[in-house]
């Protein structure tokens, strides 16, 4: 093997060498990075109404367990956001009860791009709850 071919080698080792350096800096710029980091599971509730509501917030596991329960007594005008309920991928369930009269339900997940609800009140029995787009 002359000089040149062994010159050659060397360089396309150190071109593959970048060449996979340069794919793994670019998949850590992604939102699920090199190792597929995902966003945690939570909400964003706010009372968009003009009076004080009593505010109870359940999270259902996919076996139909609460993994999260609490109440909050949200001012008019006033919204709050979730600690962190679980960074497990895959699919919950979030029961959301306004002055223990209105229910309403809705699917979420974490991992796909989604991490959570946005919960809007708008009157006693008014509520809209959207998806949180995260990933």
């Amino acid at each position: 093997m002359g000089p040149i071919t062994k010159v050659l080698i060397v360089v396309g080792i150190i071109a593959v060498i970048a060449l996979a350096g340069f794919y793994i800096f670019l998949r850590s710029l992604s939102p699920g990075g090199v190792f597929g980091h995902v966003e945690p599971l939570r909400f964003i509730l706010s009372n968009k109404d003009g009076i004080t509501h009593e505010v109870t917030v359940e999270v259902f596991d996919s076996n139909n367990i609460t993994i999260f329960n609490n109440d909050y007594m949200l001012k008019a005008k006033e919204g709050i956001q979730s600690p962190e309920i679980t960074d497990e991928k895959g699919a919950y369930i979030y029961k959301v009860t306004v002055d223990n009269t209105t229910t309403e339900w809705h699917n979420a997940r974490v991992g796909g791009g989604s991490c959570g609800v946005f919960i809007t009140i708008y009157s006693g029995k008014q509520i809209d709850i959207d998806t949180l787009m995260c990933d």
